[in-house]
């Protein structure tokens, strides 16, 4: 059976799952600390602020999750781009 990672504090205190918070993260940039998990970030950014989200399955388990910041993309600047 696939180990269950949950992303929302609430459903997870109420089931003792392991909860992670990830970083800002853009369209094929790996999940933080879950790596590549294309069918994860897919969904992320199909979801809609503030509202639970899943499951979803990735190769390390199931993720259920919400999202709490959203940031309209931007082009670099020529500092960000040259680091």
């Amino acid at each position: 059976m696939d180990p269950i990672i949950a992303l929302d504090w609430s459903i997870a205190r109420q089931f003792n799952l392991p909860v992670r918070e990830l970083p800002l993260i853009s369209p094929g940039e790996p999940a933080g600390d879950l790596g590549p998990a294309p069918e994860f970030v897919d969904a992320l950014f199909r979801a809609q602020p503030n509202q639970l989200t899943g499951p979803v399955h990735i190769e390390r388990g199931y993720l259920v999750f919400v999202v709490k910041e959203s940031q309209p993309a931007h082009p670099g600047t020529l500092a960000e781009v040259r680091t």
